[in-house]
């Protein structure tokens, strides 16, 4: 008895630890519409663990700043704080959980644009590296100009030159990429046989306009 006792306890303080990080971890901004959350939840007793199952996920944050919860049903997350909003739930579920440790991971929304296989709008934590989300997206496609990979935020280029970030796995986070963020990866520039034409046509007649303004100055 003594022997399962302990092995119990010592499980519950390597859940606490591993919990414990997870939160130092995250960011505690403020959640916005648009975001999302992923929810896990732990408790040592074996109650209502339906319920857990059924909880542990991820939910959008609609229009209006809601979530939608097994049970409770509607929930207003919209500004509040991914510890915040885990008070919320454990007050919300106190009926049915028996002291639950509750994780709440806030998941911003990203947009690709340009050349990626898959462009278009994700959800990913901001813990998560550069090429964890450009993955997401099935990579970029071969005529990215990874050199030019940029950070827009309201039409406005708030990051350059994002390789080094590409190359040396940084997070979201520690780039400064925001929730609404788009990342643009442009198209490389080839000089094609037809741009050289362009390019010798425009320098012989810019040739023949000197040489016309030449002989008229004389």
């Amino acid at each position: 008895m003594k022997k399962s006792f302990s092995s119990f306890l010592i499980m519950g303080l390597l859940l606490l630890g591993c919990i414990s990080i997870a939160r130092s971890q995250e960011t505690q901004e403020p959640l916005a519409v648009g975001d999302a959350i992923q929810l896990k939840i732990w408790q040592l007793s074996n109650r209502s663990q339906a319920l857990i199952k059924s909880l542990n996920g991820e939910y959008a944050i609609d229009g209006y700043g809601y979530i939608l919860l097994p049970i409770v049903g509607y929930q207003k997350i919209e500004g509040l704080t991914p510890d915040q909003v885990a008070s919320v739930i454990k007050n919300k579920y106190s009926a049915y959980l028996d002291e639950p440790f509750i994780v709440v991971t806030p998941l911003i929304r990203v947009v690709l644009m340009g050349e990626f296989i898959r462009p278009g709008a994700y959800r990913i934590s901001p813990n998560h590296s550069l090429w964890e989300l450009i993955e997401m997206a099935g990579g970029p496609t071969s005529k990215c100009d990874l050199n030019k990979l940029t950070v827009m935020r309201n039409n406005q280029t708030v990051v350059k030159d994002l390789l080094k970030s590409f190359e040396k796995g940084y997070s979201l986070k520690e780039i400064g990429v925001k929730s609404g963020d788009q990342i643009y990866g442009p198209q490389q520039r080839h000089f094609g046989i037809q741009t050289v034409i362009q390019y010798a046509n425009f320098a012989v007649s810019f040739a023949l306009l000197y040489l016309r303004l030449k002989d008229r100055w004389y």
